[in-house]
């Protein structure tokens, strides 16, 4: 990862190893170049790019090198030892550099322990570990050989992990069993001492510190590396403080046992390194073997607690290991499906949980059963009760809800207007349920997959809703029609009669010459011939077949005096013939006179009207005032 910053402070701390007084006889605390107090120091290289330096192996102040997280603290005086992004500056292939001590007396030493000040950026998730699937591992490592053997690690710290982002994911930490993956504590850009015994006896000790970085924000840095020869009886740890599980709110102590302890130091590391307790607030026993901790709240969870077991002198004690307070406080979320129609019982919840100690087990009430996730619900309060491995535990409550019971219903019906047609309409009104509505007629009528439908004939139909999650219901329609107009006209000779009552009528001579005037049931025809009458009821209209009149009836001398026009209506022109002679004239509806001509009597003559428009006219006799209706359609 090239340039996030990480310079990391890595805190050397021997879990279960003891830590007692001794007397100091080497050191180096860089706050000189020239040599540490005894033998050699010789670093590959002392330089930097830059200034402040970006990428660097050399011995440095905060103010030298360019840090991502600002500067480094709890550093021993002003100067100290940093690397970052060595093959950077030194060239590719170069980016581990090391520091080599040699020369260093320990004649005569035993129990000798190494001490030093480390740090590194946890801040911006920068180092790589070939362990964990990267291309490379970057790290630092404290080695020692005696007398001209073999280097053996003292000190390891890897990369932890693979998450690329947050503080404290892909930091260097102590790899406690040497495997190449942090596991231990982790380093951090406050300056950390770290301790650890060196093994064996001899004449002369050479240190080395390696350290592999090969990007910007891999920033590492070391300080006050000191050994120590043993000067006092340790006390002796018989039993470690156990780790401790209890549900948020409760009590719990810590206990440790040793041999030649004269006093105890409970200290507390809620995150930012270990402090030392005393007896107040929740916390009592600080001061002896057993720690107790009354009313732990939920920021607790995850402290880590250990005791300094003194033997006399407080320069002469041991450490034991530390134990982590895990506190169950059960956070629980949930999901649920409510029932899809009205009066089922497939509603559904589950119920998720962090924060407990795991296994957990579950029981639902009312009913539900003993699983994370409830089936086969009704409509109704649910609680599900949670516990988890160590006792805790926690409930939930679900409102499993039901839609409206789905009805379909009639809005509006439209029947058939006239007997045989196919214009009748329904509408369906639709409530409850869950929208969208799905509309299927039977027939698939026109509109169908809609709540109306039109151009039904008479006869049943029915409407089929579907709701959005599958409910249905059903709504039938019976679509009626009016009787059939009955078309049969009774004839006497020349009189006919239309056998429809109630109707209102208007006599034709077929074809189709309108008998002006000619609107009652019954007509008597004046001339032989084929007629038919146009009967209407309501909005419907028949006409019957023609029937043929072959005999009169005698007449008053005024009733041969009519006319006959033919066709009407008539586009361009219109035959006439008159049993009188004599002037007629065409008149409009504004009883304007448009055209005239003369007519010789019982002698057809075809009048033309192509220069008149479209419209409803009277053709009139002049000398009888006698007229019928023209319609003019050219």
């Amino acid at each position: 990862m090239k340039k996030i910053t990480l310079i990391g402070l890595l805190m050397l701390f021997i879990t279960n190893i003891q830590v007692y007084s001794q007397t100091e006889f080497w050191s180096d605390n860089f706050e000189d170049t020239g040599s540490p107090s005894s033998g050699v120091r010789t670093p590959s290289n002392d330089f930097g790019l830059g200034n402040p330096s970006t990428m660097y192996f050399k011995r440095t102040t905060n103010n030298d090198v360019d840090l991502i997280f600002g500067n480094y603290t709890g550093q021993n005086g002003s100067s100290f030892w940093a690397g970052e992004d060595h093959d950077g500056v030194f060239g590719s292939g170069n980016a581990e550099q090391n520091i080599t001590y040699s020369g260093i007396d320990i004649s005569g030493k035993t129990e000798i322990t190494f001490e030093g000040l480390f740090a590194a950026n946890n801040i911006s998730a920068a180092f790589e570990n070939m362990t964990l699937g990267h291309s490379h591992s970057d790290y630092l490592i404290i080695e020692y050989s005696i007398d001209g053997g073999a280097y053996q690690s003292l000190l390891r710290f890897f990369s932890n992990n693979t998450t690329s982002s947050g503080t404290n994911n892909k930091t260097l930490a102590e790899d406690t069993n040497n495997d190449g993956v942090g596991d231990g504590a982790l380093l951090t850009t406050n300056f950390t001492t770290f301790v650890k015994t060196i093994s064996g006896t001899g004449t002369t000790l050479n240190l080395r510190v390696r350290c592999f970085t090969n990007a910007g924000n891999e920033e590492i840095a070391f300080d006050n590396f000191r050994l120590l020869e043993a000067s006092c009886v340790i006390p002796t740890i018989v039993s470690n403080p156990a780790n401790s599980y209890i549900c948020v709110g409760g009590d719990t102590t810590f206990v440790v046992n040793a041999n030649n302890a004269t006093a105890y130091q409970w200290q507390e590391d809620s995150g930012s390194g270990f402090t030392d307790i005393s007896n107040a607030g929740i916390y009592s026993g600080a001061t002896t073997n057993t720690l107790s901790i009354s009313g732990t709240n939920s920021n607790m969870s995850g402290y880590n607690y250990r005791c300094i077991i003194i033997n006399g002198d407080s320069a002469c004690y041991s450490i034991s290991n530390s134990a982590s307070l895990n506190l169950s406080n059960m956070i629980t979320s949930g999901s649920k499906s409510d029932i899809t129609c009205y009066g089922n019982a497939d509603g559904a919840a589950a119920v998720s949980v962090s924060g407990g100690v795991t296994p957990y087990s579950y029981n639902w009430a009312p009913y539900g059963g003993t699983g994370s996730v409830a089936t086969g619900l009704s409509a109704g309060v649910y609680t599900v009760t949670v516990t988890d491995n160590i006792g805790c535990t926690t409930s939930r409550n679900f409102f499993i809800m039901e839609p409206q019971e789905l009805d379909a219903s009639a809005s509006s019906q439209i029947n058939v207007s006239c007997y045989g047609e196919s214009n009748g309409q329904a509408t369906v009104s639709v409530t409850g349920g869950t929208t969208s509505y799905t509309f299927n007629w039977t027939g698939s009528p026109n509109g169908d997959g809609t709540d109306t439908v039109t151009g039904l004939p008479a006869g049943l139909i029915t409407c089929y809703v579907t709701d959005a999650n599958g409910c249905t219901d059903s709504v039938s329609f019976t679509i009626t029609e009016p009787d059939m107009i009955d078309t049969t006209i009774t004839q006497n000779s020349a009189q006919l009669t239309a056998n429809q009552e109630g109707a209102t009528y208007q006599w034709y001579q077929c074809p189709n010459t309108l008998l002006n005037g000619e609107t009652n049931q019954s007509f008597e025809a004046t001339e032989i011939g084929d007629y038919k009458v146009e009967i209407t009821q309501g909005s419907c209209t028949e006409t019957s077949a023609c029937v043929t009149v072959s005999t009169l009836s005698v007449k008053p001398t005024e009733a041969i005096s009519k006319f006959l026009m033919y066709p009407n209506p008539s586009s361009g022109s219109f035959h006439i013939q008159s049993a009188l002679e004599g002037d007629f004239y065409v008149v409009n509806l504004l009883g304007q006179v448009v055209k005239t001509f003369d007519v010789e009597a019982n002698i057809m003559k075809t009048i033309a009207v192509n220069d008149l428009q479209n419209g409803i006219y009277f053709v009139k006799h002049r000398i009888t005032n006698q007229s019928q209706k023209l319609i003019i359609k050219n």
